[in-house]
């Protein structure tokens, strides 16, 4: 048995012995389909424009602010605090001058610029065999959230160069820890350049990195240094 509403504006047709679904909440249920795949293309697309556009406004001031930064940690300008973590405890101590104590597990070079702000952190741990050398370099923008950050690795034994190998790979990050760019580089003591896959790296240990001051200083234990 069918029925006809005909006099309906939307006739709709329905079998009463199948129970099919009328055809006007079919086509209801289609619109409202392509209204949702709509919006989620719409909300996709809008996502990567602010990505894009962070990226091209955002990443040069980013750039330029971290030169800044590597220019008074290597002219010496700004406050440095030196810490030091022995291997038999998880809280560094601070070191004055070149009295280091024995056994190093890890060193923090810490720069503050003009203003007292924490501007760079760089972690270094330490190699007894001298076969390598990392450097974990953090970046803070003046809210304290972590703009950039560097690894650096010269290691031997890469199995691709007789000599050391230069492993250096930097991030940079928005206000929000969002990724924005990165750059990797991979040469020998030359600068020649080496391929990554025909290198060992045996030295290539696992890190987190932290996206803001506070919970670096407070995972490594380092809450006495006063900001």
């Amino acid at each position: 048995m069918k029925i006809n509403l005909a006099k309906s504006r939307f006739p709709i047709t329905f079998d009463s012995t199948t129970k099919s679904k009328p055809h006007f909440f079919e086509i209801m249920k289609q619109q409202f389909v392509i209204i949702f795949l709509v919006g989620i293309l719409f909300s996709c697309s809008s996502r990567q424009s602010v990505k894009t556009w962070n990226k091209v406004e955002i990443l040069p001031q980013l750039i330029q602010q971290k030169k800044g930064i590597d220019t008074l940690f290597q002219q010496r300008k700004g406050t440095f605090l030196v810490f030091a973590k022995q291997e038999d405890s998880l809280v560094p101590v601070q070191i004055f001058g070149t009295d280091f104590p024995e056994n190093i597990a890890t060193t923090y070079n810490i720069l503050k610029d003009r203003s007292g702000k924490i501007v760079r952190i760089s972690e270094m741990p330490y190699s007894e065999t001298g076969d390598w050398q990392i450097i974990y370099n953090y970046y803070f923008d003046t809210l304290e959230k972590t703009f950039a950050f560097e690894k650096q690795t010269d290691f031997f034994n890469s199995l691709c160069t007789p000599g050391i190998a230069h492993e250096k790979e930097t991030i940079f990050y928005d206000s929000n820890f969002q990724k924005l760019d990165s750059a990797f580089s991979l040469v020998d003591e030359n600068y020649h350049r080496l391929k990554k896959d025909s290198c060992d790296f045996p030295y290539d240990y696992p890190y987190k990195i932290s996206s803001n001051l506070s919970d670096y200083l407070q995972r490594n234990q380092l809450n006495t240094v006063q900001k």
